[in-house]
């Protein structure tokens, strides 16, 4: 995947592939408020910053590079891979209608 400072990054760790940042206006995004982590250092993939750099990325992207920066984003940004987070938020929706009946 190819993205910019898009939270659909977040997204896509899910599914465990490479990832690519194009960000050619990082320097002046970057002094904006906006950013909430260390954008170059906490990717958790290759960061580009103009087209040459875009391509050659892509060329070299074999599926294997970055995934341990992959799996540590992940693990800090899921706390659960089980595939029951409906569950998760159904039990809170109820909890929370039932404390408020009460």
């Amino acid at each position: 995947m190819i993205t910019d400072y898009s939270a659909i990054a977040v997204d896509w760790m899910v599914f465990d592939k490479p990832i690519i940042a194009y960000v050619p206006d990082f320097k002046s995004y970057s002094k904006k408020p906006g950013l909430t982590i260390d954008y170059l250092q906490e990717f958790p993939g290759e960061v580009t910053f103009n087209e040459g750099e875009l391509i050659q990325a892509l060329q070299a992207t074999d599926g294997t590079s970055y995934q341990k920066e992959r799996a540590l984003f992940f693990k800090k940004t899921y706390n659960y891979r089980d595939g029951k987070a409906t569950e998760r938020v159904l039990k809170v929706i109820e909890d929370l209608m039932t404390e408020k009946t009460v």
